[in-house]
């Protein structure tokens, strides 16, 4: 897998928005070192991570791709229909977790 170094790019943290920087992606690897990247000139553009959908409705594998190809990379599926529930472990959206207050998420 090649390495790429974005330069010039603003990265949203989730709090707030950095200046201007250089932000190196070697494989599934993020970090600072740019020797030997190719380089891509992100002069102006800002990158933010994967987005989180609160409330989707899945039905299909075709559903999660649309969503990842919007940059959700997280989501909550409001309804467990029988249809999704077969949908979703091939998937590999993992199983609910318990939230502080010891609720659970998802099913």
């Amino acid at each position: 897998m090649s390495k790429t170094a974005l330069t010039g790019v603003r990265v949203f943290d989730g709090a707030r928005l950095t200046e201007s920087t250089t932000v190196v992606i070697d494989g599934a690897v993020i970090g600072s070192d740019a020797t030997d990247a190719e380089i891509v000139d992100g002069t102006g553009a800002t990158l933010l991570p994967g987005l989180f959908d609160a409330h989707v409705h899945l039905l299909t594998p075709d559903d999660l791709r649309a969503l990842a190809a919007h940059g959700v990379t997280t989501a909550r599926h409001g309804v467990l229909a029988p249809r999704a529930r077969r949908l979703l472990p091939r998937a590999g959206a993992g199983h609910p977790q318990r939230g502080p207050a010891g609720h659970r998420a998802g099913r």
